[in-house]
């Protein structure tokens, strides 16, 4: 049977809605492998455990309320919030389950079934794949997430954030693909670890900021409250770590060490969580994909190299019109709008005579 198939299998049969014959498939199936079996009666006994108002008419809802409740996310609580541009035509609800749903966990644990059948310990890894969640953002979207732990995290738009359904072990270890901010609940004898493409960031408990796109090359990381340790998260690369206290910024370049630290307004790179934004120094490429993350928009340019260009610019309300015209005039530039996609050109030179 796929992984679809499968997911489907045990869905029912944990919800009580198998036929007969999909029952008698999916035993089969459990008698294969002890593992196969181990899955199922987690999966079940943790279903026969949720709270009687988990039940109800829609199996469908009930379940998908039960599995991001209890499965992927005990002890978590998420908010996502869309911002005002968004088309109404695509609004979703305000309070939603995790990005993260049974199928991929499966898909997941499958292909890790596969892989301990060619003779990886079954004991070693299984867990790994079977709890490791992930949150994600659309375009205009942000989320919020408080762990069991008191961590509270709230990731940015095109985001995404891998952690474990449990921090065991000595460490607290997640994975960021985007921006978020962090507000780390002290535990001196369970240091917490972010990990991006290009970036390791330790703390014990503080806030700070990471802002680690992997299509950037790069993670800037700015300090608001405590310290924390930053070094290249290539552990091929010895380039040593720097240490960050309130308002301090660094970045990591892909490939390189952590630049030195210097101070700065850590409020200014937080002001994406209250609808702001903030530029400094950045290249027009970066800027245009922060904006298309933001709004509902493409940008292109007509003159590939104004991409390099730097800006630098605040916006504490940001409002697409504003930015748009902030970023012409400051740059010397035009723009053309159809709709969604804006294109920039270079400002025509009006002869003076």
């Amino acid at each position: 049977m796929t992984n679809d198939i499968m997911w489907k299998r045990i869905q029912k049969y944990v919800t009580g809605n198998c036929s007969p014959k999909e029952r008698a498939e999916l035993e089969s199936w459990m008698q294969k492998d002890p593992a196969n079996e181990q899955i199922v009666r987690e999966i079940q006994e943790i279903w026969k455990l949720s709270p009687p108002e988990t039940f109800d008419v829609d199996v469908q809802g009930a379940w998908r309320e039960f599995y991001d409740r209890e499965v992927a996310h005990p002890g978590l609580r998420i908010v996502k919030e869309h911002e005002a541009h968004r088309p109404s035509g695509t609004l979703m609800h305000v309070f939603r389950a995790a990005a993260v749903i049974l199928v991929s966990v499966f898909a997941g644990y499958f292909t890790h079934a596969q892989l301990i059948m060619q003779g990886t310990s079954e004991t070693e890894h299984t867990a790994d794949f079977y709890l490791m969640q992930e949150l994600t953002t659309n375009n205009t979207e942000k989320a919020s997430i408080t762990f069991s732990d008191g961590t509270k995290v709230v990731l940015n738009a095109a985001s995404s954030l891998r952690f474990p359904r449990e921090f065991n072990g000595s460490t607290r270890e997640i994975q960021l693909d985007g921006e978020a901010y962090f507000s780390v609940s002290h535990d001196p004898d369970k240091p917490f670890i972010v990990y991006t493409e290009d970036a390791r960031i330790q703390v014990l408990g503080t806030r700070f900021n990471v802002q680690a796109w992997s299509e950037d090359v790069h993670a800037d990381v700015v300090v608001s409250e405590g310290k924390v340790a930053v070094r290249s998260s290539r552990q091929e690369m010895d380039t040593g770590e720097v240490v960050l206290t309130r308002g301090e910024f660094t970045r990591v370049e892909r490939g390189q060490g952590p630049t030195e630290p210097r101070m700065t307004d850590p409020d200014k790179y937080l002001l994406w969580t209250m609808g702001g934004l903030h530029f400094d120094n950045t290249p027009l490429e970066q800027v245009l994909r922060q904006i298309e993350r933001r709004f509902v928009a493409t940008l292109t340019v007509d003159d590939p190299s104004l991409l390099e260009v730097p800006f630098t610019s605040t916006f504490y309300q940001a409002d697409l019109d504003e930015v748009l015209k902030v970023i012409a005039a400051s740059m010397e530039l035009e723009y053309t709008r159809d709709g969604s996609d804006i294109q920039f050109s270079r400002a025509e030179q009006q002869e003076v005579h």
